[in-house]
């Protein structure tokens, strides 16, 4: 029978750049706002606002959790608020996209269907980025205390032990993925190792395919 993991100190937890997927899940929220009324979900500031309540919480844990004397969040509590965070911008995605495909046989302004289909394919990218870099080799935390090597996602520098020395991925690498997958419909150099990673690959490629190829195909025509 195994001990239950009992989560490090404030001084052994490492420090993670999580700032840079906080800006990136603040900007897709802030994408919504500009979306055209037909197809937005109300009001387009809600999910911004909503994130932001959510990110406040996030930024103090993960400030407080090096400063010593102070209050030790427990890893998990960041793990959750990155994944309500991340819940909460997907299912927005997946409203708009829905309400978008649905009222696209009503629309008949050529523009408004090409800021939609930015709008969201930006958003797309910006949401994958952040379920990669949640869900490889079980998250931030965990990559950078353990020995990381390869997860769910297998990157050119971990092919190399000389390069691989002192490596290991930050949100922008995962935003390189996600910026491929939505372009090219494939990763291109990053090798995809688990079941949950393909599965994620395969639904972002089939949204930004919907996007480009229905949203964009109808908008050319109308115009």
């Amino acid at each position: 029978m195994t001990a239950p993991s009992v989560d490090p100190p404030a001084s052994e937890h490492p420090r993670i750049r999580r700032w840079e997927a906080s800006v990136g899940a603040f900007v897709a929220a802030l994408l919504f706002i500009p979306m055209p009324l037909q197809i937005s979900m109300g009001q387009g500031w809600l999910p911004s606002i909503l994130v932001l309540l959510l990110l406040i919480p996030l930024t103090v844990a993960q400030s407080a959790l090096h400063r010593k004397g102070g209050w030790d969040p427990p890893p998990r509590l960041l793990r959750m608020l990155a994944l309500a965070v991340l819940g909460l911008i997907a299912l927005a995605e997946a409203i708009v996209l829905g309400r978008l495909l649905w009222q696209l046989p009503h629309i008949s302004q050529g523009t408004l269907l090409f800021r939609a289909a930015v709008l969201i394919w930006v958003i797309n990218i910006l949401v994958f980025a952040l379920c990669y870099w949640e869900l490889d080799g079980g998250g931030p935390s965990r990559r950078a205390r353990d020995t990381y090597g390869p997860g769910d996602f297998l990157f050119p520098q971990q092919m190399s032990e000389r390069l691989n020395q002192g490596w290991s991925p930050e949100f922008l690498d995962y935003l390189f993925l996600a910026f491929n997958t939505a372009t090219a419909f494939s990763p291109t150099d990053t090798m995809i190792l688990s079941r949950p990673a393909k599965a994620l690959m395969m639904t972002q490629s089939s949204i930004s395919l919907l996007t480009v190829a229905l949203v964009v195909g109808r908008g050319v025509n109308i115009i």
